[in-house]
């Protein structure tokens, strides 16, 4: 029941509020949004945010199905302006450095599973696909750059946080994996040893991407991001197709202008969702 209209149901307005004096209760929250703050760094529940980013995480899924825009498939659904925000959410915990990592490995891992799901189908369409497949990925990397590069103490990945990433790039690219494969002639060990082989070429760019940092500042957050989203597009395509076709690619696979593209829609992407981060500051 919603809480919104507790006060006009008769018998209700009496589970809180003023009882003795009989004054109409004003309900304690209207809207999930109106509470996310609390996670922030000195929210009252920002003590949370490391254990909602891992829950956040285990279902990176149905935050990326949250996230895409349906508006031009058939049927669809509309976007259901009444849910929690899942943007807002994002935007929070991403002011969480181990919320942050679990999130964005997580987000990085699915991201190429959708990628090798839409190389699988050798058609027309397959160009489109792939742009779609990207989508949520970069939207999610947009919203908690912005967080990131907004906040004073400028978030910065130490050793811990490469852990906690690499724990949930691996964990997601096994929940699925056999998903993202099952119309994959290459399936099997043959599957495994390939997104193992993904998964150690992002940490390792990662690494090597730490090992660089000079001082937190604002643009080289946002840079930094906005390139680890191009570099995870570029290997899962060259990964997917090393699956699918193994070292024979079709002459007639245009692998350059399938990665521009993707990349492209990548850029486009995150830019939407660091604006995004910029309405809920």
């Amino acid at each position: 029941m919603d809480i919104r209209h507790w006060q006009d149901i008769p018998g209700q307005a009496t589970t809180y509020g003023d009882r003795e004096r009989g004054k109409r209760p004003t309900p304690p929250a209207t809207y999930y949004e109106d509470r996310t703050h609390l996670l922030a760094p000195k929210g009252d529940h920002a003590y949370r945010a490391s254990r909602i980013g891992m829950i956040t995480a285990e279902h990176i899924a149905a935050v990326h199905a949250s996230l895409v825009d349906n508006s031009e498939i058939p049927h669809s659904p509309g976007p259901r302006e009444e849910l929690p925000n899942t943007e807002q959410l994002l935007y929070q915990l991403a002011m969480d450095s181990d919320a942050s990592a679990s999130i964005d490995g997580a987000s990085s891992a699915w991201t190429t599973l959708m990628v090798e799901n839409a190389l699988s189908f050798g058609d027309e369409t397959q160009e489109g696909r792939l742009r779609r497949a990207v989508e949520p990925g970069s939207v999610v990397a947009g919203i908690m750059a912005e967080a990131s590069s907004s906040e004073t103490h400028r978030q910065e990945m130490s050793a811990h946080d490469l852990s906690t990433w690499k724990k949930w790039t691996e964990r997601t690219f096994n929940a699925g994996s056999d998903f993202a494969t099952q119309d994959i002639p290459f399936a099997g060990t043959a599957t495994a040893k390939i997104l193992d082989e993904i998964n150690a070429g992002l940490y390792a760019d990662l690494e090597e991407e730490r090992a660089r940092a000079a001082k937190d500042e604002e643009v080289r957050v946002m840079y930094e991001a906005d390139v680890r989203q191009e570099a995870t597009v570029e290997k899962a395509i060259d990964a997917a197709l090393q699956n699918i076709y193994g070292s024979a690619v079709p002459d007639s696979l245009d692998v350059t202008t399938l990665k521009e593209s993707a990349k492209e829609a990548a850029r486009a992407h995150f830019t939407g969702g660091r604006v995004r981060g910029m309405k809920i500051q």
